[in-house]
């Protein structure tokens, strides 16, 4: 049968012959059954308490939309861009996702190279590498990376980040390199 089942009559009553309809009933209430577990699977709950409160916890419970940038650096290192959170907590378990976009460009005599990285707060590290010592086009003055991402963080965790450049050349002497980046994020419980 197909979901939602077809449900039996409840229009029995005493006066129903039972012959034929007795185990007809039984039969279609336990296709409807059947239905229902193979569609919900057989533990639809989870670890929360009902059903509704496991579809609660799957709606988005904070997003956002973030930019920041440096200008004109002649200096390679790193290079803070945009802050999310620093610091902030949940007391549920969650999972946080997030497009990132940077952008970099030369002035003087260019061209420069940049890799890009996402810093957690969660476990202070660094290995979400987003690009490779991008090197900006001679032709072109501004270049673009974006990755998608997505982590889950534990209850009472920091789920913050940092955007950061790693301006790595900025080209023959009196060169020097612009950089930006801009993020949506979004956060959902991940129970």
């Amino acid at each position: 049968m197909a979901y939602p089942p077809t449900v039996p009559p409840n229009s029995r009553t005493d006066a129903t012959p039972s012959v034929t309809n007795h185990p007809g009933d039984h039969n279609a209430i336990s296709a409807a059954f059947t239905d229902i577990i193979n569609e919900l699977g057989a533990d639809p709950s989870g670890t929360f308490p009902t059903v509704q409160a496991r579809l609660d916890a799957t709606k988005v419970v904070d997003f956002g939309w973030v930019t920041g940038g440096v200008g004109s650096q002649t200096a390679g290192g790193l290079y803070d861009l945009v802050f999310v959170d620093q610091g902030q907590t949940k007391t549920f378990p969650c999972r946080i996702y997030l497009q990132a976009n940077f952008q970099f460009g030369f002035g003087g005599a260019g061209p420069c190279r940049c890799g890009f990285d996402i810093f957690r707060f969660l476990d202070n590290t660094t290995n979400n590498q987003i690009g490779a010592a991008n090197a900006s086009p001679a032709a072109a003055v501004w270049s673009t990376v974006s990755q998608n991402w997505g982590w889950s963080v534990p209850a009472g965790s920091q789920y913050g980040f940092k955007l950061r450049s790693n301006l790595l050349d900025t080209g023959a002497p009196g060169g020097n390199c612009y950089m930006g980046a801009s993020a949506l994020y979004w956060l959902v419980h991940d129970g």
